[in-house]
């Protein structure tokens, strides 16, 4: 079912319904004819019709009637669901049970405020809506993702008032608890090591330091933080250790059944942490009636039960990575199990490094058949695959469990002094272990590998035609499955290396810094430049990431446009964290004497590399600067006021403009294809004809800006 639903999203409904008809009429053959694809062909069928029924009646019956209520000057009143959430320096506030215009829904409203009111959940906020828009505009990539929270509408307004309430009702004494959790650690444990264990105990990665989450992505232990079957089956198996494996079969079966419940509201019915819920809710059932629970079932059982709650469910990242991630397992781990560790276990004699190879090697062995499972998801979501992922889950899985456990146990004797310091201080020490190992692993080169989707797509279409040939004529033959897997990494090799060779796009990478500029500008063949240090710490760390993340530690160029903070508030932390090798630089800049690697003048022209050519021109009536790339014109302006009349043709026009905060009265908008503005001003300020309406561009509106830059032009 979910990938009929991925299907309807993409291919439409009247196409859905269709391969739906086509399975069922070849079913119809095939039990006429008693042959045995009779089955899955049926259920192929009526997955896909019931599908396409489910997204109909949530989209008529929720979304649609949602929808019909934006508009500007609402007034609205609801219930606080959960503590506010801190994203991109604004506070979410999320209110259910809404009353819109004196009319009672059950909808929930995401609320956006630059400001923290004092309130918790159960409080009632009342308020006039500035403006009540869908919470995603359809087109958009990230569509049905946003959808798949279950919240339609979004708005934000200029006031709130708060009504609290006299007792937190019993519904939402998970989110207190979690809160109070959160702050325990908060005021127990040092910034850094509080929001580490925050991240692994509750999914909360709101504090997390920008450096520590890039050295956890890099080495692929991102999933850490993401509160899923590793998080549920961990304390789960605690909880079974704890209360003994001699008592009542039944009894320890209920209660792992009400903790599973309870830790699912706790961490907030995630997506990921309640497709593991129900995945080990059908297990435990299973026990209690001494039924043997199908994994490969219960995973689809716990997929059905989500996507039947949420049709848009099905494209949400979160949910495709960890049932992704948990078929791998299931699909992997008895022939790893039966063919490489027991084989190679039993050459060892001593107990205690047979133990514990099998369990370093069993981790190898999971993490490396996750990262391939997952390699066609990873390439559209992301574009980028960690190379550490197995070395990293070896020495850093059993630090995180074992913080995870003091941590717990630590706020659980929160009130006992000394003995709750000691908890804490040991939780303090084991999270420093943990960060040391991802710092080490991080610093590796190469650890993070770009994908090309195209590429992924022919391996994997190729290692699923293997796989069915092995399995239909070789299915008892070991070495077979063995050569298929070789052949298979053989084939992404090929693919990989020949799709690198011959990509011939270059990015442009427009961060949204309000009244600045920066841009980075980079290829698929390691070569980046970055444009204008406008902005601040977060800006650089972003900065940084966006050019790691596509394999570019240390960019070639780092053009400093203007002595102002506009265009240089970051330069020296750029020049400490990502190490250029040539700075370009106006005369009115000036920087320190150990710099040696640059390049000091109001006009310059850089061969970047092969036909990738910077001029740079700053004059007493303009500051701009020209990219020639792929036959492609980019001209750059630094300064809104800047008069062209007399400058070069090649700053006058072009394929693309961008510009900070506004358009030049001395540049002509119909002599630029697009135009991309970097301001902190909204695009229909700009007053814009609206001709010009479509190929405008403004990070107010749109935040960061990525364009593509290709031998057939420039796209998004």
């Amino acid at each position: 079912m979910l990938c009929a639903m991925y299907a309807l999203f993409y291919i439409g409904t009247a196409f859905t319904v269709a391969v739906a008809a086509l399975f069922l009429s070849a079913a119809a053959v095939c039990a006429f004819f008693r042959h045995r694809a009779a089955r899955p062909l049926l259920l192929l069928g009526s997955a896909s019709l019931f599908a396409v029924f489910l997204y109909t009646y949530t989209v008529t019956c929720s979304v649609t009637p949602a929808l019909a209520l934006c508009g500007n000057g609402i007034n609205i009143t609801g219930t606080l669901r959960d503590y506010p959430m801190l994203a991109n320096d604004r506070y979410l506030y999320e209110i259910a049970d809404c009353n819109i215009a004196g009319h009672p829904t059950s909808l929930s409203v995401l609320l956006s405020d630059a400001a923290l009111f004092k309130c918790k959940p159960g409080d009632t906020l009342s308020f006039r809506a500035i403006e009540l828009l869908p919470y995603a505009q359809e087109g958009e990539r990230t569509y049905f993702q946003q959808m798949a929270n279950g919240i339609w509408l979004f708005t934000y307004t200029d006031n709130i008032s708060v009504s609290a309430c006299d007792a937190v009702p019993l519904r939402y004494f998970p989110c207190v608890l979690r809160h109070t959790m959160l702050q325990i650690l908060q005021d127990r444990l040092p910034e850094t090591q509080a929001a580490v264990v925050s991240g692994l105990l509750l999914g909360n990665k709101e504090h997390l330091p920008t450096e520590v989450a890039l050295q956890f992505k890099t080495c692929g232990l991102s999933h850490l933080f993401a509160v899923s079957g590793f998080h549920l089956s961990f304390w789960t198996g605690v909880l079974v250790f704890t209360l003994g494996k001699n008592r009542n079969r039944r009894h320890i079966c209920i209660l792992a059944c009400l903790f599973i419940l309870f830790f699912m509201a706790l961490t907030g019915f995630s997506v990921s942490v309640c497709r593991s819920g129900f995945m080990l809710l059908t297990v435990f059932a299973g026990n209690l009636f001494r039924r043997d629970a199908d994994s490969l079932n219960s995973l689809g059982l716990a997929v059905f039960l989500l996507l039947t709650g949420n049709p848009f469910s099905a494209a949400d990242a979160a949910l495709l990575l960890s049932a992704g991630a948990t078929a791998s397992i299931i699909l992997t781990s008895e022939s790893a199990d039966v063919y490489i560790l027991q084989p190679l276990a039993e050459r060892i004699r001593i107990p205690l490094l047979k133990k514990g190879f099998t369990s370093f090697a069993g981790l190898f062995l999971i993490s490396t058949a996750v990262n391939i499972g997952l390699l066609p998801l990873t390439s559209y979501f992301y574009g980028f695959i960690s190379l550490l992922t197995p070395f990293a889950n070896m020495f850093c899985i059993f630090p995180a469990q074992l913080a995870m456990i003091l941590g717990m146990t630590a706020q659980i004797f929160n009130r006992i002094p000394y003995f709750s310091d000691f908890l804490f201080a040991l939780t303090k020490l084991i999270t420093d272990i943990l960060l040391r190992f991802t710092e080490f692993f991080s610093g590796f080169p190469f650890a993070l590998q770009p994908l090309h989707t195209a590429a992924v797509t022919i391996w994997f279409a190729a290692t699923v035609l293997l796989l069915a040939l092995i399995g239909t004529y070789y299915d008892s033959n070991p070495a077979k499955k063995v050569i298929a897997f070789l052949a298979s990494l053989c084939i992404l090799l090929f693919c990989t290396n020949i799709f690198t060779a011959t990509d011939n796009v270059t990015r442009l990478y427009i961060q949204n810094v309000g009244n600045g500029s920066c841009i980075a500008l980079y290829d698929t063949h390691g070569n980046g430049a970055v444009i204008g240090c406008g902005g601040n710490e977060l800006t650089v760390t972003r900065l940084q990431n966006e050019l790691y993340y596509n394999g570019i530690s240390t960019p070639r160029l780092l053009l400093a446009v203007r002595d102002t903070p506009t265009e240089s508030a970051a330069l020296q932390l750029m020049i400490q964290q990502l190490q250029p090798e040539q700075i370009l630089h106006p005369s009115g800049i000036t920087l320190p004497d150990t710099q040696t690697n640059t390049i000091c003048g109001d006009a310059a022209s850089v061969h970047l590399w092969q036909d990738c050519i910077l001029t740079y021109s700053y004059t007493d009536s303009y500051c701009a600067a020209h990219l020639k790339i792929h036959e492609t014109d980019i001209v750059f302006c630094f300064l809104p006021t800047s008069d062209f009349t007399s400058a070069q043709s090649e700053f006058t026009s072009g394929d693309l403009l961008i510009c900070r905060q506004a358009v030049p009265p001395s540049l002509h908008e119909n002599n630029f294809d697009r135009i991309v503005i970097s301001g902190d001003k909204e695009k229909e300020k700009y007053n814009f004809p609206a001709s010009m309406a479509d190929k405008v561009l403004c990070t107010a509106d749109e935040g960061s800006v990525l364009l593509k830059v290709t031998d057939h032009g420039i796209t998004q």
